[in-house]
Formats: C-alpha cells, sequence, structure tokens
C-alpha cells in the first residue's frame, strides 16, 4: 500500500523534482532573488502612486511626473535586463541550450532536456500507469478557473469610471465659467493625474491581490500541462523503445 500513488502524489513529485526552477535556474529563481523582486514592485507602485498624487496637486512642479518615470525604471531594468542576462548565463554555464526569443526562459530544446531526465525516473512505472495519469491530466487542465471577484471587478470598474468622469465634469464646468490657460491646464493635469492613480491602482489589485488567489490556480494549469506533456513524450520514447526489440 505504502508503494501506491495518487495522481496527486505523481503531479506534487513532478512539479517538486522537475520544475525549471529547480533543474535549470536555481540560482535566477532563489527564494532570496524572488522577495526582492516583491519589494522591489511594492516600493516601485508606492513610489509611482506617490508622484501621482504629487502631480495631481501640482507640489514641487512637475516633481510628480519624474518621480513616476523614475520609480518605474528599477523594475524594468531589472526584470527585463538583469533577469534575463542572469538565466541565460546560468543556462550557459550548465551547458543548456540558451531560448532564441530573449524575453522567454522556455524553450521546446529544455522541454526536451527535462523529458530526457524523467524518463529514467518513470520507467518503473507501467505504460497504462502513464495513460491515466495523462487522461486524468487533461479533464483537470480543461475544467474551467471560476473568478469569485467578477462582481467585484465590474463594481469597482463602475465606480471608479464614474468618479473620475464626475471629477472632470467638474473641473470643465469650472473651466468653462472663467476660462484661462492655466485653467486648461489644472484640468488637464487633473485629468491625467486621475486616470494614472486608478491604473497604478488596477495594476496593484491584479497583480498582487487578485494574483495571491490566482497565481495558484494558474500556475497548477501551466504545471499541469507540462506534466501532460513530459508524460507523452515518455511513452513515446518507450513506444520506440519497444518497436526496435521487435
Amino acid at each position: 500500500m505504502k508503494n501506491k500513488k495518487t495522481f496527486n502524489d505523481f503531479f506534487n513529485e513532478f512539479r517538486r523534482t522537475f520544475s525549471d526552477t529547480i533543474i535549470f535556474f536555481p540560482e535566477t529563481f532563489s527564494d532570496k532573488r524572488t522577495r526582492f523582486t516583491l519589494i522591489l514592485f511594492v516600493i516601485t507602485m508606492l513610489l509611482f502612486m506617490l508622484g501621482d498624487l504629487l502631480y495631481i496637486l501640482k507640489i514641487w512642479n512637475d516633481a510628480g511626473l519624474y518621480i513616476m518615470c523614475v520609480s518605474t525604471l528599477p523594475l524594468l531594468i531589472y526584470i527585463f535586463i538583469f533577469q534575463n542576462i542572469r538565466a541565460r548565463k546560468e543556462l550557459k554555464r550548465n551547458g543548456y541550450p540558451r531560448p532564441k526569443n530573449w524575453l522567454k526562459w522556455e524553450s521546446e530544446e529544455l522541454r526536451d532536456i527535462k523529458t530526457k531526465f524523467a524518463y529514467t525516473e518513470y520507467k518503473v512505472y507501467s505504460m497504462a500507469v502513464l495513460k491515466t495519469n495523462i487522461e486524468i491530466g487533461k479533464d483537470l487542465i480543461n475544467a474551467p478557473i471560476k473568478n469569485p471577484f467578477v462582481s467585484l471587478e465590474k463594481f469597482m470598474e463602475y465606480f471608479g469610471k464614474t468618479l473620475i468622469g464626475i471629477f472632470i465634469a467638474l473641473l470643465v464646468f469650472n473651466l468653462n465659467k472663467e476660462f484661462t490657460d492655466k485653467g486648461l491646464k489644472l484640468v488637464v493635469r487633473m485629468a491625467i493625474g486621475m486616470v494614472l492613480f486608478y491604473g497604478a491602482f488596477s495594476f496593484i489589485w491584479i497583480y498582487m491581490f487578485r494574483r495571491m488567489y490566482f497565481d495558484k490556480l494558474y500556475t497548477r494549469k501551466k504545471r499541469l500541462k507540462e506534466f501532460v506533456y513530459v508524460l507523452q513524450n515518455i511513452l513515446l520514447l518507450r513506444l520506440q523503445k519497444k518497436e526496435r526489440k521487435k
């Protein structure tokens, strides 16, 4: 009985043993560097929203605009340049092929290498066991993901757009009463600032709070596809080996 495994046992074992982080990028995506990325993201968003408020209220002239622009640069540079360079160097150092696409770390070559690693691990299991795992995996992949935040997000979107619309309408009404270049600049500044603030809030909601719920679900589906892909290729290799023996 001890040797018997459920689908979840197989799948969790695969995730622990054959994840990209463990095989190809143990340094690039270590826990320490992942925490650093999260901290950098939080600091960037806080500075961006602070800059937006300064821009709306016209404190320190256009300092808020500069803070918004400059605050996002470290995060973008770190993710799209430093992290990519580190990942590609790690692949090269360990003798693995580097993806042709600069913005992607996954490739067919790396998936094939992972399949070959897993091939020896799954030798002890029959083809029937592998096929059953593939069938269960496909069923779970096709199962829809329910979004419990739909009503809340629609309300927030409606409330945000309505608030921005009312605010801009009041500014335009005030501008019509006394039209000046200074008043026009104020309306434009406030409108841009409100839109940016709403965008920053939406970004934080989607990529932090909402993602905390969905990240595990989407990551699980992605890993399920990878698990099924690897098992299908293991079956293919074993069928070829079986044919050669005939």
